[in-house]
């Protein structure tokens, strides 16, 4: 199913093992002019075209294996919903999307032998105290905070994963209302805007704490509704249990520290010791979540 004219089909669902024919799959196809990768649902003999701007191509499938294809959605947030905390002017929520067909244990167990060998054994990442030196990591020097740092941020290159956020700025809200309102409007276009790529998954799996009622309500509203995907929520989804979730916290803290820095707001001391100063934290730090950014 390799074609490289009109549109590139890359992928027709290559079995891992023997399975039974599924009796509908889906095909991906990278166009050549704009280069994005379109999900489509085909049967077995049916024909379709494919076409961005060159003349169509017609295929024929005649037989695809397909593997159930699941989708986990982690999340996280930083900042607080209340437009009247002003304890924090940005509000974020970070969504870290992993195919489980892509298998990470033994990168993750690799950076758990790396905690070992620096002293630290069974611990929970947390990007903000280990920044910052609070909670449980306030009895931890600044070089050793450095080295979980850099640990995470190698596992964090080597793993596959996209992330994005929805960020908005409350100092242009009036109300809590209205910064609701701009997270359901961000929430509706990422969803919408990525419909064909989730439409290649027969399942999502999203792992959150419901900390924010709010959230949870967008969640439940919108997801299963404008996908038509059916959607599963882990219970007792914790940090301590999935590596993604402390993912999902470190793309938060670092866009909440990005976003900062954006309205001209200088480094605190903790983070121009932590980073370097703020060309640093952008070669260093920041380039390595953007490689994995969503467009």
């Amino acid at each position: 199913l390799r074609r490289p004219v009109a549109g590139r089909l890359i992928a027709g669902g290559a079995p891992r093992s023997p399975r039974p024919l599924a009796p509908v799959a889906q095909v991906c196809y990278t166009t050549h002019r704009s280069h994005r990768k379109v999900w489509i649902s085909v049967k077995r003999g049916m024909s379709f075209a494919l076409s961005d701007g060159f003349a169509p191509v017609a295929f024929v499938i005649q037989g695809v294996r397909m593997e159930k294809r699941t989708l986990s959605l982690y999340i996280d947030e930083s900042g607080v919903l209340d437009k009247e905390n002003p304890t924090s002017r940005f509000y974020l929520i970070s969504f870290v999307a992993h195919n489980e067909d892509d298998d990470v244990a033994g990168k993750v167990e690799d950076f758990k032998r790396g905690l070992d060998s620096i002293g630290i054994a069974n611990a929970c990442f947390h990007a903000g105290p280990i920044i910052y030196g609070n909670d449980q990591f306030r009895v931890l020097n600044w070089d050793l905070r450095r080295r979980i740092f850099s640990r995470m941020m190698g596992l964090v290159r080597r793993i596959p994963f996209v992330c994005t956020c929805l960020e908005v700025d409350k100092h242009f809200c009036d109300t809590t209302e209205k910064v609701n309102t701009k997270i359901e409007e961000q929430l509706v276009s990422l969803i919408d805007g990525h419909r064909l790529d989730l439409g290649s998954f027969e399942c999502v799996r999203i792992y959150y704490d419901c900390g924010q009622k709010q959230l949870t309500k967008f969640l439940l509203s919108f997801f299963e509704k404008r996908t038509h995907i059916p959607v599963e929520y882990a219970q007792g989804a914790t940090p301590w249990k999935h590596i993604f979730l402390q993912v999902a916290d470190l793309v938060a803290t670092l866009r909440f520290i990005e976003l900062k820095m954006r309205a001209g707001l200088p480094m605190t001391k903790s983070e121009y010791r932590f980073f370097g100063g703020p060309r640093r934290f952008k070669h260093d730090v920041l380039r390595a979540i953007k490689d994995h950014w969503l467009n």
